[in-house]
């Protein structure tokens, strides 16, 4: 399988992970939405965010990731 939309091999190696957590995740459903910003041959740059039901965001993250 792969990721990123661009033949980014889905398994792969995390280089460098920072999750800001924002505020307390206190609902039960949260929504995550995640973000290829760069796929090269050898590495990837992807960024997510988790949403709560009344729209705050509740964390961030940014991973730096080889194949």
């Amino acid at each position: 399988s792969r990721g990123c939309g661009s033949g980014v091999p889905a398994r792969c190696s995390t280089i460098d992970l920072r999750t800001d957590f924002l505020r307390p995740a206190s609902a039960e459903e949260l929504a995550v939405t995640g973000t290829c910003l760069r796929a090269g041959r050898r590495f990837g740059v992807a960024d997510a965010t988790v949403i709560a039901p009344d729209g705050k965001l509740v964390a961030t993250a940014r991973g730096t990731f080889t194949w």
